[in-house]
Parts: structure tokens; sequence; C-alpha cells
């Protein structure tokens, strides 16, 4: 623990921020290419996620449960999917949550049910998002 501190503290606010918010901008722009609504302007460690009939009959919930299948965790608030992201977070993490969103996005619902959270290998050291 004390390492960890002494890491965030080494950091500085100034750079967590520029990362985190290289983070919540890829996964906003994956969500754009998607359909989604994302808000033109929000925090840098967090970023909310709309869509409604006509990109996906699918609903926040089932997203979140999706992604909970592969050890991914979101929020669902007011039906938006909340997506926030730490110091802790990887780029390849990243890259998996944007793969996992466009795989959920093309996935019938039939499909959806029956997912099980081995088909997308987690990153080499089984982090979360």
């Amino acid at each position: 623990l004390d390492l960890a501190i002494q890491q965030v503290v080494q950091w500085q606010k100034i750079e967590i921020i520029s990362v985190v918010a290289q983070f919540t901008s890829m996964i906003a722009s994956t969500a754009r290419a998607l359909g989604l609504d994302v808000p033109p302007s929000h925090a840098p460690h967090i970023v909310g996620l709309r869509w409604d009939g006509r990109v996906s009959s699918k609903s926040p919930e089932q997203f979140a449960m999706f992604l909970k299948s592969h050890k991914v965790y979101v929020s669902v608030r007011a039906k938006a999917v909340r997506i926030s992201v730490g110091v802790y977070v990887t780029v390849q993490m990243v890259h998996r949550l944007c793969t996992l969103m466009v795989l959920f996005f093309q996935m019938s619902d039939s499909e959806i049910m029956g997912v099980s959270g081995d088909s997308v290998p987690m990153s080499p050291t089984k982090s979360r998002l």
C-alpha cells in the first residue's frame, strides 16, 4: 500500500487526469462509432453512454450484465451506462472493453443470453476495468 501511495504522489494530479481522460476518450469514440449517445463533455475519469431503440433494443442492464460476465464492471444510472476509469486501468483493459462493446451490439439477444465470460480473454494480468 505504501508503494501504491508513493506512486500516485509521483504521478501528480495532472498526469493522472491526462491518462484517464485519454481512456474515457477512447471509450467515448468507440461508443459514438456504434451510434450511442455520449455527452460532448464529461469528467476526465467517467463517461456515460445512452442509446435508444433505433440503435439497439438491448437495455443498459443487459449491457452491464454482459460486461459483468466478462469481469468488467460498470453501473447503470437513469437508463445510462456509467463507465469510470482509475489509475490502475491499462490501455489493454480499455481496448478489451471497447472490443466487448462492439461484440455486444453485434450480437443477437439470444446470443447475449448464452454468453459465458470465457469468450473474450482477460488481459495477461487478469485486471478488471
